[in-house]
């Protein structure tokens, strides 16, 4: 008796099959990780412009798929850790639809800035240095760094060491004092919230200009980069992948 011969799936069967598989990896993608693009030089160098992150939604508390509902309360994040978060439009403060989180379908206004400051914190920036709870962060100048922004021009800064070799990370300064932005603060921060900074200090929108940031509205923690590839490049040069950048940690 002969067996049967084995049927071949058809090219639709994989269609449905990929179908079926969406609603997992999008509920994946909302609630577990996800990828953000960094599209600015707001955080050089510990960002590069081109720069592709993973970063982990459920670090400060899990929440309903497909919203930023909490299920149950939230951490806080701890100083030094680098978020994305969402900003709303003021026209949009307040909307239903700010409640959401469903990648590539409903537009989210995300930044990704250090936590410098969490609830309870006095903090000020003096000439681009943080001043915390009265304690002045002292940075040490490692001379200076060049980047291309995102319009493709050359900047000249200065770079800083901040803290010690387990909990410290570079800065920018720009090398002209005339071009640093104004100090800002003393403010507390309020319950509930953190205060951000990029940093590239004198070239970051951040709390320094938008506030206190809810820590609702912050969507994930980065952890690492996977993909790095310069925005910019010479001529008529095809862009090279930064492979030295591909798996760096971000701590």
């Amino acid at each position: 008796m002969s067996k049967p011969s084995p049927k071949r799936l058809g090219p639709g069967c994989g269609f449905v099959l990929a179908l079926g598989l969406l609603p997992a990896m999008m509920a994946f993608r909302s609630a577990v990780y996800e990828s953000f693009y960094v599209p600015t030089g707001s955080m050089e160098p510990s960002l590069r412009i081109g720069d592709r992150v993973t970063a982990a939604k459920f670090a400060y508390g899990w929440r309903i798929p497909f919203t930023r509902i909490p299920l149950g309360s939230l951490k806080a994040p701890q100083r030094g850790d680098i978020v994305v978060f969402t900003l709303p439009k003021a026209e949009d403060k307040g909307a239903w639809w700010t409640d959401l989180d469903i990648a590539g379908l409903v537009p989210s206004n995300d930044y990704i800035k250090r936590v410098v400051a969490v609830p309870g914190d006095k903090v000020a920036v003096k000439d681009g240095e943080l001043v915390l709870n009265g304690k002045r962060l002292r940075a040490t100048d490692e001379g200076p760094y060049r980047y291309v922004d995102h319009e493709c021009e050359p900047m000249q800064t200065r770079r800083f060491a901040v803290g010690g070799s387990s909990d410290g990370h570079v800065i920018l300064k720009a090398s002209n004092a005339r071009n640093r932005r104004s100090d800002w603060g003393p403010k507390t921060v309020p319950k509930g919230h953190v205060f951000v900074l990029g940093d590239n200090r004198d070239r970051s929108k951040d709390s320094r200009s938008y506030g206190f940031v809810p820590i609702r509205d912050i969507k994930a923690k980065a952890t690492r980069v996977w993909a790095s590839l310069p925005l910019c490049t010479p001529g008529d040069a095809m862009p090279q992948v930064r492979w030295k950048r591909v798996g760096k940690r971000l701590d």
